[in-house]
């Protein structure tokens, strides 16, 4: 079998058998170079297939099959046997497509480890222009879907984290536009992640001031300030809660803001939130979590607690504190009923 028969299977779209045929006959002369590119590509085929079969079920609302998680793993442990060549034009499209399911693809950051930064090429880290429209770079992907990654496995070693680290301070300057914020958001995570909180809040003002009537930011702001500014942290869930998301994301903010008011001994405000927390679950068929149990739990809970004041009202009491998150500094001066 020659390199140009590999060639007709791949594009017949019979990448297995072109990936084993070929990789037969490169055994015998591993020094081909038309043959090893065309088993490269049919690699990328290969990749790019069981990408789509798990994207297409993501998008139905379906999780990944762990079978076809299992393939692509398969595929590119075969894959990287290869001796290495890099850059090369298959590998930066196989970690396009990966970086598709980066979130439920368990050894993502291995294979991005293995590459390494320097297994990209130049063109790797350009926005590309095509039938008028504008693309990132295949490297922005890569270092979102590490970050993305570490959201998906909370329990990450901080070797990982690193890894996404370092991809988001090496990608970062290549970024333009949206990309930009979207990056510095996905470092401010991992930095809170390391518990380098100065560093952190550092990042996460200027997209604040940004995106400051999104819910997210200052759901994350309250995460970020919990430990060393409790009652700024209150003000931010209180602001994210103003802002208003979707139920599966301002569920948890409620029962974090409830942890924070009992901490600070407000239990009647605190089972409020608590209430609001389990309310949302029953109304998305959702159940009680493990989180939730535990705080239910709680000799503090009473969902017949009197004194708590409405929900609304209390947030806008104090998220107004939060706002000094918009600004690069405050001043106060002197003024009288005038002006």
């Amino acid at each position: 079998m020659t390199w140009a028969d590999v060639q007709a299977l791949r594009k017949s779209g019979r990448f297995q058998e072109a990936v084993d045929r070929g990789l037969q006959e490169l055994a015998d002369d591993p020094n081909d170079f038309k043959l090893r590119t065309q088993i490269d590509w049919a690699f990328y085929g290969l990749v790019k297939s069981h990408v789509s079969s798990i994207v297409s079920k993501l998008k139905g609302g379906q999780p990944a099959p762990n079978a076809v998680i299992n393939q692509i793993h398969q595929a590119l442990r075969r894959y990287a046997r290869q001796p290495k060549r890099r850059p090369d034009n298959a590998l930066s499209n196989i970690l396009r497509e990966l970086s598709k399911i980066a979130p439920h693809f368990p050894f993502f950051p291995g294979f991005v480890r293995w590459v390494g930064l320097d297994g990209l090429a130049a063109e790797d880290w350009q926005y590309n222009q095509l039938d008028g429209n504008r693309f990132p770079p295949i490297a922005i992907g890569i270092a979102r879907g590490l970050a993305k990654w570490m959201k998906a496995f909370p329990e990450a070693a901080q070797q990982e984290i690193e890894l996404a680290l370092e991809w988001i301070d090496r990608v970062r300057p290549a970024a333009e536009g949206d990309d930009t914020l979207w990056m510095d958001w996905d470092r401010v995570y991992l930095l809170r992640r390391v518990h380098r909180h100065a560093e952190a809040a550092g990042v996460l003002g200027p997209v604040i001031k940004a995106k400051r009537n999104e819910f997210w930011v200052w759901a994350e702001a309250a995460r970020l300030y919990s430990e060393e500014q409790p009652d700024l942290a209150l003000a931010c869930a209180c602001r994210a809660l103003e802002c208003g998301s979707d139920p599966k994301f301002t569920v948890k903010v409620h029962r974090e803001l409830a942890q924070m008011l009992a901490d600070r001994g407000e239990f009647a405000q605190a089972s409020s939130e608590l209430a609001s927390a389990i309310t949302l679950r029953q109304e998305q068929g959702w159940g009680i979590d493990a989180e939730l149990q535990d705080l239910i739990n709680c000799s503090w809970y009473d969902p017949s607690a009197q004194g708590a004041e409405r929900p609304s009202d209390f947030y806008a009491h104090h998220s107004q504190d939060a706002l000094v998150l918009c600004f690069d500094s405050v001043d106060v001066k002197p003024a009288t009923y005038l002006g």
